[in-house]
């Protein structure tokens, strides 16, 4: 549910520009800022590099030492850090409230259909062109099919005889708190987003708490 903007693939970075645009014009994105922490020389290294790629696609970015970390983040223990990568507009988005708003829109201007509790048991095609779905409630004539079914994917995607990579993980977060200086704030989230990644994990507040989340997702 955060942002950060910054990848060394060029594509990549302005997808992500162009979904914050998105969730700005819908009112729904936050932006808090987010830090990139280094605990090693080598890590260092990678922070040179995403410089660098900042820069190239013209997003605003600096390094920090470790004290200009210490004041966007007090909570931090920063005798440990060697520096660290800021990028002011990274944000927060609540991707359901995002999805149901865009959904609702598209209702609203009659661009779209619901069928809740409705099951997709077959994808037909006919010389490899979709030519309907096959749900418990009906059959769809189409010429386009988009599967958008999260981990889920996969399995509809076979129907058509078609692969799509992905598989769920297990991805694991603790919610720390309350926490006196979050909970003074008064707001969802007022400080950046700390990615430490020579520990595979990250940290953003929630409100009075902080999550704490791993990034060593295990396949499922």
């Amino acid at each position: 549910n955060f942002i950060f903007p910054v990848d060394h693939n060029k594509e990549m970075a302005f997808l992500t520009l162009e979904s914050q645009r998105q969730y700005e014009a819908l009112g729904l994105n936050t932006t808090c800022g987010g830090i990139e922490v280094a605990r090693t020389p080598e890590r260092m290294q990678e922070l040179l590099r995403r410089m660098t790629s900042a820069k190239a696609w013209g997003i605003e970015a600096e390094l920090l030492t470790p004290a200009q970390i210490k004041e966007k983040v007090p909570f931090i223990n920063a005798d440990i850090l060697l520096g660290g990568f800021y990028t002011p507009s990274v944000s927060v988005v609540d991707s359901l409230e995002t999805g149901t708003v865009m959904r609702r829109r598209a209702q609203e201007a009659g661009a779209l259909q619901v069928f809740a509790n409705t099951e997709v048991t077959a994808l037909e095609v006919v010389d490899g062109t979709i030519a309907a779905v096959v749900t418990n409630r009906g059959r769809i004539e189409c010429t386009h099919v988009a599967i958008a079914c999260g981990v889920w994917s996969p399995r509809l995607a076979t129907m058509a005889g078609a692969t799509i990579p992905l598989t769920p993980a297990v991805h694991q977060m603790a919610d720390v708190g309350p926490i006196d200086i979050l909970q003074q704030t008064g707001t969802e989230v007022a400080f950046p987003i700390v990615r430490d990644m020579d520990t595979f994990c990250y940290e953003r507040q929630s409100a009075g708490s902080m999550e704490v989340g791993s990034y060593a997702h295990r396949p499922i």
